[in-house]
């Protein structure tokens, strides 16, 4: 009897919003949680919101292949779950009393090592390093500040969806921040040149930018000055000063380059040198000899070594 009542009683709650009138339409899905996404913890549960005029006859999720159940709580279908470091596939699947069955995926990425921040609808990624950085914002964009001892910089950014900071310092050119852009190290050089009488200590540094939005490029000085910052876009080289969209400037021992508006590839190019030291003095072919005293000759003839 039990069993019996409990049976009418779930088809009378799946039955009873249901529309009597055959439909073709699959239900509307939309996952609320976890979303595309960085984590800084483990995601503990799947949330989505399912809609159909004929009313929901089930949904299920998996994630990474793995399914899982979900319940209905307070307008939402809900899965308890317990997902690590790692970059994961969402999938939920759905059907009306119909038959009529639909899908969406998303996918989402989980990094313990690194801390998330969420406000005005930007997320803020951040690799800790040992500097400091702190994002804010400032007049409807965002002030990103990089501090690492006693030097820094503060640069501000239009508004963006997602901002990735790796903070550093590294002992080679990095990507420090990184909105719709990605950063590649392609050449990291580090020598002498020898120019007269004098040996500099040199390094080059060639990055590519690609994507669209912002970037800052850091480069370590190592002691060294810059000789000349340039950009390459489309096949042209453009140099870059200390002052617009895209400029550098220096904090402590590093240089920093933004990048604003960045449509395609773009190439950072950085050339320092500094460090010079004298060349010592070339030895003589054939020293000179002792002066010998022997009577009768002059400087020139005293000054000839002995005959074998």
């Amino acid at each position: 009897h039990n069993v019996t009542t409990l049976h009418i009683t779930q088809l009378v709650n799946l039955f009873a919003n249901a529309s009597h009138v055959p439909d073709s339409e699959p239900p509307e899905i939309k996952i609320l949680y976890p979303t595309a996404t960085i984590y800084d913890t483990n995601v503990t549960e799947v949330r989505v919101s399912v809609t159909d005029e004929s009313g929901i006859a089930w949904v299920r999720a998996e994630i990474d292949g793995m399914p899982y159940s979900l319940a209905p709580s307070e307008g939402t279908w809900v899965a308890k779950v317990n997902i690590g470091n790692g970059r994961h596939e969402l999938t939920v699947t759905a059907s009306d009393v119909w038959g009529n069955v639909g899908t969406a995926g998303v996918n989402f990425t989980v990094n313990t090592s690194v801390r998330v921040v969420r406000f005005n609808g930007t997320t803020v990624v951040v690799v800790p390093g040992k500097a400091d950085t702190n994002v804010s914002v400032e007049n409807g964009g965002l002030k990103v500040e990089w501090k690492y001892g006693d030097a820094g910089f503060s640069e501000l950014f239009p508004a963006m969806p997602e901002v990735r900071i790796d903070e550093g310092p590294h002992g080679e050119p990095w990507g420090m921040l990184t909105a719709g852009t990605s950063v590649r190290l392609d050449r990291w050089n580090q020598g002498k040149i020898v120019v007269g009488s004098w040996v500099y200590r040199r390094a080059y540094a060639r990055l590519s930018v690609n994507g669209s939005g912002c970037a800052v490029v850091m480069v370590p000085r190592k002691g060294l000055n810059v000789l000349s910052v340039s950009l390459r876009v489309d096949g042209r080289r453009l140099s870059v000063g200390k002052r617009g969209d895209t400029h550098y400037g220096i904090a402590g021992d590093y240089v920093y380059i933004v990048l604003r508006g960045v449509h395609g590839r773009a190439v950072i190019e950085v050339h320092l040198a500094g460090g010079a030291e004298k060349l010592p003095a070339p030895p003589n072919e054939r020293p000179l000899a002792p002066i010998r005293a022997v009577e009768g000759l002059d400087e020139e003839e005293r000054r000839k070594p002995p005959e074998p």
